[in-house]
């Protein structure tokens, strides 16, 4: 109740919250610091639940980072109903910058990296990751590899030369396609590069023939330098692993079969 200003910055606020700081005349802003347009796109194009509802909260601006203006201020405008504006981002060197400049002039204190080469020991600083595969990325990233490889038109080998007749040739006896993908089929939630084992130097997280259960790590998919564990959605035994360590694979593309 003493605030002046509650700046939402990416998790939902409930409508009460909101309703109460308007009730003795304070502000709610919301601060976009991802591109939202795109991310909720996501969900529609690939059919996944929403990460976040507009659940009726009111806010009185939006606060938005120049990268994102251009895909997501008429989007945020239209879906919050208030203006937008853009802002830096609050990790932008502006607000470093005057912090420094304070600790300068009034405390002589230096601020920044200053390498020391005579210690022993290290520390390890770990820094959060982008979790968000297309967080401050674009719709056509996600569209472009299935639209090329479903639209590019086949290539037709030039008709050789006709040969002499020659006796029938025995049947092989290779399985038809639809034989070697019976079971049920894991396939890629998206583009990226498979690899079945979490590092060059662990082992595969299974082999064909091992038996799994629902959750089991079955191969990491990276995709824009994000290891995204795919696991097994139903239990039984390893059928046949479709992809080679390393390989490209496309989104929906079959990676493990399971019976």
């Amino acid at each position: 109740d003493e605030l002046d200003i509650l700046i939402e910055g990416g998790l939902s606020i409930e409508p009460v919250l909101s309703d109460r700081m308007h009730a003795h005349g304070g502000k709610v802003v919301c601060y976009k610091m991802g591109n939202d347009y795109v991310m909720d796109i996501e969900y529609v194009l690939f059919n996944q639940k929403p990460g976040r509802i507009f659940n009726g909260a009111t806010f009185d601006a939006v606060w938005i980072i120049p990268q994102n203006e251009n895909t997501g201020r008429s989007y945020l405008s239209i879906m919050l109903n208030c203006p937008v504006y853009q802002v830096p981002a609050i990790w932008a060197p502006t607000f470093c910058d005057l912090v420094i400049n304070h600790l300068k002039t009034e405390h002589n204190i230096e601020f920044g990296y200053r390498p020391n080469l005579s210690r022993e020991k290290w520390r390890i600083a770990s820094f959060e990751p982008n979790t968000f595969v297309i967080k401050s990325c674009f719709t056509p990233i996600l569209i472009a590899p299935a639209a090329v490889q479903y639209a590019a038109a086949p290539v037709v080998a030039p008709t050789p030369a006709a040969a002499p007749a020659q006796a029938p040739a025995a049947a092989t006896t290779a399985p038809a396609a639809s034989d070697e993908l019976s079971g049920h089929l894991v396939r890629s939630p998206m583009v990226g590069t498979f690899y079945r084992s979490p590092s060059p130097e662990a082992k595969a997280f299974v082999e064909v023939g091992q038996s799994v259960k629902v959750g089991d790590a079955l191969c990491i998919v990276e995709a824009m330098k994000m290891m995204n564990r795919i696991e097994a959605d139903k239990a039984g035994v390893v059928k046949a692993i479709l992809i080679n360590d390393g390989n490209a694979v496309e989104f929906d593309e079959p990676l493990i079969v399971i019976e």
